[in-house]
């Protein structure tokens, strides 16, 4: 499966954001949205889901233009958790999971949306959460429950917007090592923005570098995250570290006193 975005462009009334934004993803893989703040990474996610229909350009996923499919195949097709989201903290863990399977019934949860959300919770080990609630839990334990519930869609396609962001590292490569051993295990297709390039590095298989609103670069993250892009995006000169088939990004002090 395949998820292609060709020549995107999008305005918030007078404001351009987008430019000709095109990528592609295949099953099993895990794309990076990466640039600086306000450089149009949140936008694009949601037009890759006609979240926000782009003024130019197509989503196509499986040979299949989103444009023409209903709200229901796209819920279907693509769970999308963005930035921020605290599930409904008057929820149960357990309760806050189920919605995500909200697309597959009509009024009321049958037995296998119960035993999907049970093999999901178990699959994630979060099993002792269930009866907690939501408003209750850690950073950490929140992000696995919106993963879980994301999971429990079965959907071809997640996309997840800054899930790392106020989480220590320990929690990071907690959520990150579960969503990248999953898209491989399930053979999703995963799109992931991150601000943290060392993550993208260890994580993503391919990464799209924005810059207002304008693809800067796209590639296999050794191949993007050079010095020269990097200090045409975001202005510094970090020292790049070369190990195994990884880049590491080390920043450096712009002015010394």
């Amino acid at each position: 499966m395949i998820l292609e975005a060709d020549k995107l462009c999008f305005s918030y009334k007078d404001r351009p954001v987008l430019h000709d934004v095109s990528l592609c993803c295949a099953s099993g893989t895990v794309l990076g949205i990466l640039g600086p703040n306000g450089s149009g990474k949140s936008t694009l996610v949601k037009c890759l889901q006609h979240i926000l229909p782009p003024a130019e350009g197509r989503v196509v996923l499986d040979g299949h233009n989103l444009g023409h499919m209903t709200l229901k195949k796209r819920a279907l097709a693509i769970s999308y958790i963005p930035q921020s989201l605290i599930p409904a903290p008057g929820l149960s863990v357990y309760e806050a999971i189920l919605l995500g399977r909200v697309p597959r019934f009509r009024w009321r949860p049958r037995s296998v949306d119960y035993q999907r959300v049970d093999e999901i919770i178990a699959e994630l080990g979060i099993t002792k959460l269930t009866n907690r609630f939501v408003a209750s839990l850690s950073g950490g334990e929140r992000q696995k429950v919106l993963i879980a519930r994301s999971l429990c869609r079965d959907t071809s396609v997640l996309v997840f917007d800054e899930m790392t962001n106020n989480l220590d590292l320990k929690h990071q490569i907690e959520i990150l090592d579960l969503i990248h051993r999953k898209t491989k295990e399930q053979e999703l297709i995963t799109v992931l923005v991150l601000h943290d390039l060392n993550l993208a590095s260890l994580y993503c298989d391919s990464v799209l570098l924005l810059e207002d609103g304008r693809c800067r670069a796209t590639g296999h993250p050794r191949d993007v995250l050079n010095q020269e892009q990097l200090q045409s995006t975001y202005g510094i000169r970090p020292l790049i570290i070369s190990h195994q088939e990884h880049v590491y990004v080390l920043p450096r002090k712009q002015v010394v006193i």
